[in-house]
Protein backbone atom coordinates (compact mmCIF):
# COMPACT_ATOMS: atom_id res chain seq x y z
CA UNK A 1 0.00 0.00 0.00
CA UNK A 2 1.78 3.61 -0.84
CA UNK A 3 1.41 6.53 1.73
CA UNK A 4 -1.30 7.88 -0.93
CA UNK A 5 -3.45 4.64 -0.98
CA UNK A 6 -3.01 5.09 3.06
CA UNK A 7 -4.25 8.92 3.41
CA UNK A 8 -6.88 8.07 1.23
CA UNK A 9 -8.80 5.44 3.21
CA UNK A 10 -7.90 7.50 6.33
CA UNK A 11 -9.88 10.61 4.76
CA UNK A 12 -12.92 8.27 4.73
CA UNK A 13 -12.52 7.25 8.36
CA UNK A 14 -15.24 8.99 10.67
CA UNK A 15 -16.09 6.06 13.41
CA UNK A 16 -13.50 4.42 15.24
CA UNK A 17 -13.63 2.11 17.58
CA UNK A 18 -10.59 1.40 20.39
CA UNK A 19 -10.36 -2.09 21.65
CA UNK A 20 -8.54 -2.14 25.33
CA UNK A 21 -8.61 -3.65 28.31
CA UNK A 22 -6.10 -1.92 30.36
CA UNK A 23 -8.55 1.21 31.08
CA UNK A 24 -5.46 3.87 31.42
CA UNK A 25 -4.11 2.58 27.70
CA UNK A 26 -7.68 2.86 26.74
CA UNK A 27 -8.04 6.59 27.95
CA UNK A 28 -5.02 7.61 26.48
CA UNK A 29 -5.56 6.14 23.21
CA UNK A 30 -8.90 7.68 22.72
CA UNK A 31 -7.65 11.01 23.40
CA UNK A 32 -4.82 11.12 20.93
CA UNK A 33 -7.39 9.53 18.47
CA UNK A 34 -10.19 11.38 19.37
CA UNK A 35 -8.13 15.07 18.91
CA UNK A 36 -7.58 13.97 15.32
CA UNK A 37 -11.11 14.74 14.87
CA UNK A 38 -12.38 10.92 14.71
CA UNK A 39 -15.60 9.67 16.32
CA UNK A 40 -13.99 7.50 18.98
CA UNK A 41 -15.83 4.46 20.46
CA UNK A 42 -14.27 2.23 23.09
CA UNK A 43 -14.62 -1.38 23.83
CA UNK A 44 -12.84 -3.06 27.42
CA UNK A 45 -13.07 -6.59 25.81
CA UNK A 46 -14.08 -8.83 22.50
CA UNK A 47 -18.11 -9.17 23.90
CA UNK A 48 -17.76 -5.41 24.25
CA UNK A 49 -16.39 -5.04 20.76
CA UNK A 50 -18.96 -6.96 19.16
CA UNK A 51 -22.35 -5.81 20.69
CA UNK A 52 -20.69 -1.87 19.33
CA UNK A 53 -19.77 -3.01 16.11
CA UNK A 54 -23.35 -4.23 15.28
CA UNK A 55 -24.78 -1.25 16.60
CA UNK A 56 -23.04 1.61 15.38
CA UNK A 57 -21.57 2.26 12.07
CA UNK A 58 -17.89 1.64 12.73
CA UNK A 59 -15.36 2.34 9.86
CA UNK A 60 -12.04 1.23 12.02
CA UNK A 61 -11.73 -1.29 14.89
CA UNK A 62 -7.93 -0.96 16.83
CA UNK A 63 -7.26 -3.76 18.94
CA UNK A 64 -4.32 -5.01 20.86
Amino acid sequence: MTQIQFELILCTVKNVLLVEDDEDIRDCLFEGIESSMYNVFSACDGIDALDKIKSLKIDLVIAD
